[in-house]
């Protein structure tokens, strides 16, 4: 659970001073930025001070393990 999201930037023709922010339907926020996540598919919706609603989807992948190959040597001093 310690994925993030973070929105930087929404597309309409009105203002975008004051937006705030909702993941899930949740009570709308002021942070642009969305932590503890786990892998999942996540609502986030952008209100801009008019009122007006913007929603997109997004899905968060765990990314692959990481791994190592190689040979290790003995150390000599």
């Amino acid at each position: 659970r310690n994925g993030s999201l973070e929105v930087t930037g929404v597309l309409n023709s009105g203002p975008v001073n004051d937006l705030k922010y909702s993941l899930n339907n949740q009570p709308f926020g002021s942070a642009n930025k969305l932590s503890n996540l786990s892998q999942g598919t996540y609502r986030i919706k952008v209100q801009d001070r008019n009122g007006c609603d913007h929603d997109t989807t997004v899905t968060l992948v765990e990314p692959s393990k990481l791994g190592m190959d190689g040979t290790m040597s003995k150390c000599s001093m």
